[in-house]
């Protein structure tokens, strides 16, 4: 079996096994004290559970909530949007920012073990990983209308989530708060940061103590499947004589309104496709797992894109392609009424959004340079490359480059 197929049937065990403690409560949220594949009880306070969104509570989002392991009362509160859309908020629990990881080991049908993660998010901040849009996880609507929204309906959405959530554990309404997420929810989570700004101006109850937010490798603009090629070329992925054809044929637009008649650069761009189709497109150093490319749909549809970027993927965009329908291209950075840190960090080894096209976006915003690029380091070694911009005088944004391999 396939590397993915294998994720897949791990992770539906888990989450059919967190579902069936769910049907143990008819309350609002549940307590999980232990997980199958980790000995003993969790080490963590974990809980999960619905919010009801909409005037009848037609929509349905299902979150997960890690406490903090040092100090819940006072450590930051974060939301983590993944993105997709459609990718459940289980993958960024057992294999990007949370606190388990699954145990290197021969599959062999059984069930799978965890270990925990020394450099989870969780050892200091509280972390609500919710399953968004709708139809996402183990998200779901209570009638067919409510599964049909726009990108800023769905941020709508989460910001009433997020008032309620609040609302039912109002232990954490003072805790400093910050947006964070990855891929498509760079195309959002500025949004929602707007509606919790507005909402907090007219004095929208509970008030979100907004300090900012935090996107990795994030969605952020139409020509951002333009970047690609000239990132394939720097990491040695494609010869410099196909880059330099690719760019006197194509003149530099790869992804949108190719001429039908220039069949050189047709060419090209299918030359391109095959030396690219096997490659782990989220991180080009790892092994690639072979599946259709749902992850990648809804950037076609938003951008025409005509490269060939395959990828493995355990998210639901089948159905949620359906439903992107207002563009919020330029809402990036935002107006808010008070100082905020946006910042956003950009792994050296994604294809998927690859790292120039986020430094070209943030350049065109035209801000003035707080502090130059400059190395960025840990434990005395160089472990990226980073700059801070002033946003509308009375913002900054942070722009980090990390070492990924």
């Amino acid at each position: 079996m396939d590397t993915l197929g294998i994720m897949k049937k791990l992770l539906l065990k888990l989450c059919v096994l967190v579902l069936l403690h769910l049907l143990q409560r008819t309350d609002s949220h549940y307590i999980v004290d232990y997980l199958p594949g980790l000995p003993g009880r969790l080490p963590f306070h974990l809980e999960t559970g619905y919010v009801g969104i909409g005037k009848d509570e037609e929509v349905q989002l299902f979150y997960y909530f890690l406490q903090s392991e040092s100090n819940p009362t006072t450590d930051p509160l974060l939301i983590w949007l993944s993105g997709g859309p459609g990718c459940s908020s289980v993958i960024a629990i057992v294999n990007e920012i949370g606190p388990l990881r699954f145990a290197e080991q021969v599959y062999n049908g059984s069930m799978p073990s965890f270990v925990l993660n020394p450099h989870a998010w969780t050892k200091i901040a509280s972390v609500i990983f919710l399953d968004q849009p709708v139809n996402t996880g183990f998200s779901y609507a209570t009638n067919s209308a409510a599964y049909k929204y726009t990108d800023v309906q769905a941020c709508k959405y989460v910001y009433e989530f997020l008032r309620k959530w609040l609302s039912d554990h109002p232990q954490f309404i003072s805790n400093p708060f910050y947006i964070s997420g990855n891929s498509y929810s760079g195309m959002t989570i500025p949004v929602i940061a707007q509606f919790i700004s507005n909402g907090n101006t007219v004095g929208k109850e509970p008030l979100i103590n907004l300090q900012g937010y935090l996107l990795g490798n994030p969605l952020t603009f139409s020509q951002e499947s333009n970047y690609h090629i000239p990132f394939c070329l720097g990491m040695g992925l494609i010869p410099d004589e196909l880059y330099k054809s690719l760019e006197m044929n194509c003149r530099g637009e790869y992804i949108r309104e190719i001429d039908p008649n220039n069949a050189r650069c047709a060419n090209d761009v299918q030359a391109f496709n095959q030396m690219v189709r096997n490659i782990n497109v989220e991180h080009v150093l790892k092994p690639f797992c072979k599946s259709d490319d749902d992850l990648l749909r809804p950037h076609r549809i938003l951008f025409g894109e005509r490269v060939l970027l395959d990828n493995s993927s355990l998210c639901n965009v089948k159905t949620s392609v359906l439903l992107i329908g207002a563009s919020i291209w330029g809402i990036g950075l935002i107006t808010l009424t008070s100082k905020k840190l946006f910042m956003f960090g950009s792994g050296d080894h994604d294809l998927m959004v690859p790292f120039q096209s986020t430094q070209v976006w943030i350049k065109s915003l035209n801000y003035s340079i707080d502090d130059d690029w400059r190395p960025w380091n840990l434990h005395n070694q160089i472990a990226g490359e980073g700059d801070t911009q002033h946003v509308l005088t009375n913002l900054k944004s942070v722009l980090l480059c990390s070492k990924d391999g």
